[in-house]
C-alpha cells in the first residue's frame, strides 16, 4: 500500500515546464522554417511550370499561324478586358486586340480554363498572366534574350528584374 506524505502535491516542477516549453518552441521554429522554405520553392516551381506551359502554347500558335500575340502597352501578355478572372471564358480571350477567332480558339484549346484562371490577375481591368507572387509576367516580342521569338519572365521572389542589391538574379523565364 502506498502512502502519501501529507502536504505534498503531485505535479510538474517549474523547471520541467520550462524545459518542455523550450523544446516545443524549438520544434515549432524548425517546422515553420521548413514550411517557409518548401512554400517558396513551390511558388518558384509553379511559376516555372506556368511559364513553360504558356511558352509552349505561344510556340504552337506561332507554328500554326506564323505570329505571336503582341504585348500590351505595359509589356504584359493580356488575355482580355474583364473585371474578374472568374468571368474569363474561351470566347472572352482576345489578347487585347483583334486576333482571328481561330487564333484565339487555338490558344484556349491548348490550356485548360482552370489553369488560366489560376495564373491570371487583374491589372487596370485587364486580365494578364501572372506568377505565383501575383505579379504580372513580363512579355516581350521579340525578346531581349530570345531575339527571334519572345521572352516571358517573372521577376522571381524578390520582385526585381535583373540583379537585386546583393547582385542576386532570381528571375524565372523561358530562356
Amino acid at each position: 500500500m502506498k502512502y502519501r506524505i501529507p502536504g505534498r502535491r503531485r505535479g510538474f516542477t517549474l523547471v520541467e515546464l520550462l524545459v518542455t516549453i523550450a523544446i516545443i518552441a524549438i520544434l515549432s521554429a524548425l517546422g515553420v522554417g521548413a514550411y517557409v522554405m518548401v512554400s517558396a520553392g513551390l511558388k518558384k516551381s509553379r511559376t516555372e511550370t506556368a511559364i513553360t506551359q504558356i511558352a509552349t502554347t505561344l510556340e504552337n500558335l506561332h507554328s500554326k499561324f506564323g505570329y505571336y500575340p503582341m504585348p500590351n502597352a505595359a509589356g504584359q501578355l493580356q488575355l482580355g478586358t474583364l473585371s474578374s478572372v472568374e468571368a474569363l471564358t474561351p470566347d472572352k480571350i482576345d489578347f487585347g486586340g483583334s486576333y482571328p477567332g481561330a487564333f484565339r480558339k487555338s490558344f484556349a484549346d491548348s490550356i485548360s480554363l482552370e489553369d488560366l484562371k489560376r495564373i491570371c490577375v487583374i491589372v487596370n481591368d485587364k486580365i494578364v498572366i501572372a506568377d505565383n507572387w501575383e505579379r504580372p509576367l513580363r512579355y516581350r516580342v521579340p525578346g531581349a534574350v530570345n531575339t527571334h521569338t519572345f521572352d516571358l519572365d517573372s521577376a522571381g521572389p524578390d520582385g526585381i528584374f535583373g540583379a537585386d542589391a546583393e547582385g542576386v538574379v532570381d528571375d524565372i523565364g523561358n530562356y
